[in-house]
């Protein structure tokens, strides 16, 4: 008669083995559901600074830039601006370390009586430029004639 009380060494390594993969398998879902949080995040933050921008633009076309300007503390504002952000895309005023940036081109052309403002918002991440909407090459442009 064979004695059944305890377990074998290969029994110990096939259960270690097991939880080891589902140890693994599960800090990869948790991982990528991080930088998809992160990554979520930084959009949803990039469309609300859009979004403001927009606002200030709609407000008051022809003193677009002296607005920009006093909200978001640039020093020489001309018709291309570069707002950077962190990777979060949370306002850093520091650009020598970042590469997540708005690129606002404003644009002002007289039509007889009245003027044309043309605002253009570029978004990029990591340097590259982002698109929003596939059929455009620009994030967000909008046109106001007064």
């Amino acid at each position: 008669m064979k004695n059944n009380k305890g377990i074998t060494l290969l029994e110990v390594i096939v259960s270690i083995v097991m939880l080891g993969i589902t140890i693994v398998s599960t800090i990869q879902v948790m991982a990528t559901n991080n930088r998809v949080v992160i990554k979520n995040e930084r959009n949803i933050n990039s469309i609300q600074e859009v979004e403001s921008i927009m606002e200030i633009f709609s407000s008051d076309p022809s003193n677009f830039l002296v607005n920009l300007t006093s909200i978001y503390e640039i020093n020489e504002p001309s018709n291309t601006v570069y707002l950077y952000y962190s990777s979060a895309f949370i306002k850093n005023n520091d650009n020598s370390d970042t590469s997540y940036y708005l690129e606002v081109i404003y644009n002002k052309e007289s039509l007889g009586n009245s003027n044309k403002y043309t605002l253009t918002i570029n978004t990029y991440y990591d340097g590259v430029k982002y698109i929003h909407n596939n059929n455009t090459t620009d994030y967000n442009e909008r046109v106001i004639v007064k």
